[in-house]
């Protein structure tokens, strides 16, 4: 359109890709089927994604952002939902399961950038534990880990967290 005859043309990308697995469940806990639908554009070596959405079994991934590839600076924000949890935890070994869903956003330069979600997780089993609830915000930068607001609630209690854990630095505050 209006770009074809600028300096810095705008090329736009359509993409709708649906895969079948031929495993029953693949890595980190996708289903057999996985279906991504993006829409990007490249404009001044800038990477926009406007539309993201990538569904596999009942999770579901919807993102938009931008990524400058001169500079490795990345900002996206998005949100994920799993109908269960179960795939996803026992792909990294947790006996949990559960129904999920998170807010998430990603900025700063790509090597070390800043990660902050909000999440609720329901009907959270983990092990022979009782059902609990599991909510809150978490950052991540710099290795370490800010906890806001983290609440684990059952019919047997409830426990709240707030602080900073260095995972840079094992065996400090």
């Amino acid at each position: 359109g209006q770009d074809m005859f600028s300096d810095a043309p705008n090329h736009a990308l359509r993409t709708d890709i649906a895969t079948i697995s031929a495993r029953p469940r693949g890595a980190y806990g996708l289903a057999q089927h996985l279906d991504i639908n993006a829409f990007t554009t490249f404009r001044d070596s800038t990477l926009d994604f406007s539309e993201l959405d990538i569904t596999s079994g009942s999770a579901r991934l919807l993102a938009k952002g931008k990524f400058a590839l001169d500079t490795f600076v990345i900002d996206m924000k998005g949100r994920v939902r799993a109908g269960q949890i179960k795939p996803i935890a026992s792909a990294f070994g947790a006996p949990a399961r559960g129904r999920g869903q998170a807010s998430f956003s990603i900025r700063g330069y790509a090597k070390s950038p800043r990660f902050e979600a909000g999440f609720q997780l329901s009907d959270l089993v983990y092990d022979n534990l009782p059902p609990a609830a599991l909510s809150g915000k978490v950052a991540f930068a710099g290795g370490r880990l800010d906890l806001d607001q983290v609440r684990l609630k059952s019919d047997f209690g409830s426990v709240a967290a707030k602080g900073r854990i260095n995972i840079a630095a094992p065996n400090q505050p």
